[in-house]
């Protein structure tokens, strides 16, 4: 049986969310795509004035055993499409 559980980190190192599906069954050399949705409440939005990074954190276990960890770090922005023009972090 082979699972995945995803966390999500604030720039402070806190846990914002996480996630983790039920374990499947995957055979020998099968590969499988494991689709997970967060939501981040209130984001920090990233900004090269403030440049708030996040981490996701993702693992795999095999049974109960972790077989593997990947941190990927990355910045939200918020983008909205109106008709006088886009705003992204709510800025033009």
């Amino acid at each position: 049986r082979c699972g995945i559980r995803s966390i999500i980190l604030d720039p402070d190192g806190a846990i914002v969310q996480e996630a983790a599906g039920p374990a499947l069954m995957v055979a020998g050399e099968a590969g499988h795509h494991f689709h997970q949705t967060i939501v981040v409440e209130a984001p920090k939005v990233w900004h090269p004035d403030t440049p708030h990074l996040y981490r996701l954190v993702t693992e795999v276990y095999t049974g109960a055993t972790l077989t593997d960890r990947l941190e990927t770090r990355f910045g939200i922005k918020i983008a909205v499409r109106r008709r006088d023009g886009p705003l992204v972090n709510l800025c033009r």
